[in-house]
């Protein structure tokens, strides 16, 4: 009885605490359209977008914020137009907004954005298990001072819009 009990405790864990892979779907990148979201569709080459997609759990710098401009010409670099990805939807935040982990060529973005410095984990929303796993890796590029971490702003970015 307590195997049973741990198994649907188990199971209702996995469930809510990590985005649903019945959402999952493959597209195309359409374009790049900021340092936190990208366009894709259904169709190589697309013009059509079927989503804006925002990454979930992390935050990049956008608009006239240090490493802005950098975080947008990496994306576009590994991300060109028609770039196959793997998009696994997390639902929609508070301002109604998609939040997605996306993989291209099995390597996730999200993941690779915080490992370069590019990008911070957003502990507000940031919910699933594997957003420890994101900590320690924002930690990882914080003491080698990669991307964000190198400007010694004295500001942390989560507060940069603030």
């Amino acid at each position: 009885m307590r195997l049973v009990g741990l198994f649907l405790v188990a199971a209702f864990l996995s469930f809510f605490a990590v985005p649903q892979a019945a959402l999952a779907w493959d597209g195309y990148v359409v374009r790049v359209e900021d340092s936190n979201c990208i366009a894709v569709g259904d169709e190589p080459n697309s013009k059509e977008v079927r989503a804006r997609l925002f990454f979930y759990g992390i935050q990049a710098p956008t608009g006239k914020q240090p490493m802005a401009a950098q975080t947008m010409a990496f994306l576009q670099q590994i991300l060109p137009p028609g770039t196959p990805v793997t998009i696994d939807e997390a639902g929609e935040d508070e301002n109604g907004l998609t939040r997605a982990l996306i993989r291209s060529g099995g390597t996730s973005i999200n993941y690779l954005l915080l490992q370069r410095g590019l990008a911070w984990v957003d502990r507000r929303r940031c919910r699933a298990l594997y957003c420890r796993r994101w900590m320690i890796q924002e930690h990882y590029a914080v003491t080698d001072r990669a991307g964000i971490w190198g400007l010694d702003l004295g500001t942390p970015p989560w507060q940069w819009q603030r």
